[in-house]
């Protein structure tokens, strides 16, 4: 089964990153270019690796709080997408766009 909505996930080549400061530190970001083939994705690593840093990105990309919950909660979390620090270095591309997170 082909992942029905996220299908790929890089860095943006026309934006610039810091190496020596967040999220620019974090290994992974320079490199980044990731595949989504399956319709479930884990995520593992140490502590401090990225992990929900990135997750919270895709939830960004996907118009979701990158807090957590639905899109019901986003009138409650101002600034909801301001914890999302990586998502503007990122481009997504969709299968088809999530509807209802």
């Amino acid at each position: 089964m082909t992942a029905p909505f996220l299908q790929s996930l890089r860095r943006r080549p026309d934006t610039e990153l810091d190496r020596e400061t967040f999220p620019g530190s974090l290994p992974f970001v320079h490199d980044l270019d990731l595949r989504f083939d399956r319709a479930v994705t884990f995520f593992v690593g140490e502590n401090g690796s990225g992990k929900s840093t990135l997750i919270e990105a895709i939830a960004a990309l996907c118009g979701l709080p990158a807090g957590g919950g639905g899109r019901n909660e986003l009138a409650d979390q101002p600034g909801a997408t301001a914890a999302a620090e990586l998502a503007p270095h990122l481009r997504a591309a969709f299968r088809r766009r999530p509807r209802d997170g």
